[in-house]
């Protein structure tokens, strides 16, 4: 295990996401920018995480992006649809309007996503959605 702030262990450099476990869910805070290698590392780590852990949620916090393609989102969508199979409710947070409207605009797939304004809201709508009797 690594003494790393933020929790991505089993990692080989300081490129690591920061991620770090908050009422039981794990929160990742996306770089400003987004490389393919990030995007797969963070993959591998988050999934782990939610493993080893035994976590129920994961809030993937995108505020401090400040640009994002269709190829990025996909590759964090597809992501979050791991976490869920995995049995972690996903939520990200944090997406810019500018952002927001580009996405909209190339017309990716936003169907079932759940998304908040910000992580106070994201972890107050997981709390109602981990509440909620399945």
């Amino acid at each position: 295990m690594s003494d790393r702030p933020g929790g991505a262990e089993g990692t080989s450099d300081g490129n690591a996401t920061p991620m770090q476990v908050t009422r039981g869910s794990l929160v990742v805070s996306l770089q400003r920018v987004l490389e393919e290698n990030q995007l797969r590392r963070l993959r591998h780590d988050l999934l782990e995480q939610i493993q080893r852990k035994g976590l129920r949620g994961v809030i993937l916090d995108a505020s401090a992006v400040e640009t994002m393609d269709s190829v990025d989102f996909s590759t964090l969508r597809r992501t979050l649809e791991m976490a869920a199979l995995m049995g972690a409710i996903p939520i990200i947070v944090g997406l810019r309007p500018g952002i927001v409207s580009a996405l909209v605009t190339m017309d990716v797939d936003i169907r079932g996503l759940r998304a908040a304004a910000d992580l106070d809201r994201g972890l107050e709508l997981l709390e109602e959605l981990q509440a909620t009797p399945e």
